[in-house]
C-alpha cells in the first residue's frame, strides 16, 4: 500500500491542482518572504532598549498605512534604523494606532517595556496629551518618552518661512494649482508629460518641504539665465 492510500488528508493534498502563478499563491509566497526578512531584522534589535518611529501615509488606493521603524544602537555605538513593515488601520484614532503598534511589536518579538522613545509627527491623534497615541503608549510604559519628529518640525518651519515672501508663496501656489489640474485632467497631464523637463517642482507637501531644494535651485538657475539673456 502506498503512503497516500493510508492517509486521507495526504491523499487530498496530493490530488490538488496548484497553480503557482495565481495571485493568491504569489501573495502567500511574498508574505513568507516578508516574515522571514522581518524575523532576521528583529533578531538584531535589543529587546531591552530601542525607540519606535511611526508615520502614516496613504497608498495608491487611498488606504491609510502606518509605517513602523525601530531605532537602536549597535555594539559599535552606531545608531541603526530598521523598517519593519506597514499596517493598514480602519481609522486614525490614537487608541487604534497605539494598539496596532503594540500588536506589531509583539509580532516581531519586541516587548513594549523595552521601548525608551517614541517619535511621531505633531498631529493631535499622535501627540495628544490625553488621548494621543504617545499618551496611551506612555501610560503602559512611562519610560517611552515622546519626541516630536525633527524632520517634520524643520519642514514646517521652512514652509512658514517661504510664506513670508509673497513672490515665492504665489509661485508655489501656482505650481500647486497646476499639479491639481494635471491630476484631474488626463489631457492636460499628457500635454504636461510631453513638455516637462528632467527636473521638476516636486508635489507640495508641508511636511516634506525641504525635499524640493533641488527643484528650487534648478528653477532659480533658469530664471537667472532667462533674465541675463533678455
Amino acid at each position: 500500500m502506498s503512503r497516500e492510500e493510508d492517509n486521507a488528508e495526504f491523499t487530498a493534498w496530493m490530488r490538488r491542482n496548484t497553480t503557482y502563478t495565481s495571485p493568491l499563491l504569489q501573495n502567500a509566497i511574498i508574505d513568507l518572504f516578508g516574515k522571514a526578512i522581518q524575523k532576521e531584522l528583529s533578531n538584531n534589535i535589543p529587546t531591552d532598549i530601542y525607540a519606535i518611529i511611526v508615520d502614516g501615509t496613504r497608498d495608491i488606493a487611498g488606504i491609510e498605512q502606518e509605517s513602523l521603524c525601530v531605532r537602536y544602537v549597535d555594539e559599535d555605538l552606531r545608531p541603526v534604523e530598521v523598517f519593519l513593515g506597514l499596517c493598514a488601520l480602519p481609522n486614525a484614532r490614537g487608541a487604534t494606532i497605539a494598539e496596532a503598534i503594540t500588536n506589531f511589536l509583539s509580532t516581531v518579538g519586541l516587548l513594549l517595556s523595552g521601548c525608551r522613545a517614541q517619535t511621531y509627527d505633531g498631529a493631535v491623534n499622535m501627540s495628544g496629551e490625553y488621548n494621543g497615541c504617545q499618551a496611551i503608549i506612555k501610560s503602559e510604559n512611562p519610560l517611552a518618552v515622546y519626541f516630536h519628529c525633527g524632520a517634520h518640525s524643520s519642514n514646517r518651519v521652512a514652509g512658514d518661512v517661504s510664506n513670508c515672501c509673497p513672490e515665492l508663496r504665489d509661485a508655489l501656489m501656482a505650481v500647486r494649482e497646476l499639479g491639481v489640474l494635471a491630476a484631474r485632467s488626463g489631457k492636460f497631464k499628457q500635454l504636461f508629460c510631453e513638455r516637462k523637463s528632467e527636473k521638476n517642482i516636486k508635489p507640495l507637501f508641508p511636511t516634506r518641504f525641504l525635499c524640493r531644494k533641488p527643484s528650487y535651485i534648478c528653477r532659480v538657475g533658469r530664471t537667472r539665465c532667462h533674465n541675463c539673456c533678455s
